[in-house]
């Protein structure tokens, strides 16, 4: 049910902006977005992970997600395991919001 986009923004990007961004975009895909967290990964891209009440949501944003441009900048969308994202462990992620 966690969706993880990565590229979706800058590094300079507003973190708080962009998740309430993306959650209003997603949730047209049925279901809620239950949280949306915005982290820097090691390699300095942005990734937003968000976590849908449906897995039948996740599987929708993804499919249309994947590849698509958003600001601008080519998302690349793949699942994240929920237990790590209830966790806030973002595989080694820095947390920038």
């Amino acid at each position: 049910r966690v969706l993880a986009l990565k590229n979706a923004a800058d590094a300079a990007a507003d973190r708080a902006e962009l998740a309430a961004e993306l959650s209003a975009e997603c949730g047209k895909y049925g279901g809620a977005v239950l949280g949306c967290e915005v982290a820097v990964d090691a390699a300095g891209d942005v990734v937003a992970y968000l976590k849908f009440a449906e897995k039948k949501a996740a599987y929708k944003a993804f499919l249309d997600l994947e590849g698509r441009f958003f600001g601008g900048r080519k998302i690349a969308a793949s699942f994240y395991d929920e237990k790590r994202f209830d966790a806030r462990d973002f595989g080694g992620a820095m947390d920038q919001s």
